[in-house]
């Protein structure tokens, strides 16, 4: 199956992110980066690995504050913030292999 080889990263904060009273971190409105995946094989392994990492990192930068604030409520907002938007994102690829690494990264490890 041929994809696409742009994907958009769209993401709307829920205004329950945060604390009340406190004022909405810069990435409270929606912004979208658009992630290139030309020349990527979803399907292969290395491929849904390279993908992954691009959506990352396109999730880093749409919540990306640009604050040096090292509360850890931000810390949090913008961790949740990254999260929301790399599922989104996977999502949207709708990659089986990607969707898959995804969820091998942050599902909890089991001890033996």
């Amino acid at each position: 199956m041929q994809r696409a080889p742009f994907i958009t990263v769209l993401l709307v904060p829920l205004a329950a992110s945060f604390a009340l009273g406190s004022p909405a971190p810069a990435f409270a409105e929606t912004q979208t980066r658009t992630v290139s995946l030309a020349g990527i094989d979803t399907t292969t392994p290395v491929g849904a690995e390279q993908a992954l990492t691009r959506l990352r990192q396109a999730a880093r930068a749409v919540c990306d504050d640009h604050t040096t604030s090292r509360s850890y409520s931000d810390w949090q907002a913008r961790k949740t913030c990254e999260r929301n938007a790399l599922n989104q994102a996977v999502a949207m690829l709708d990659s089986p292999q990607v969707t898959r690494l995804a969820d091998a990264a942050t599902s909890p490890a089991i001890e033996r």
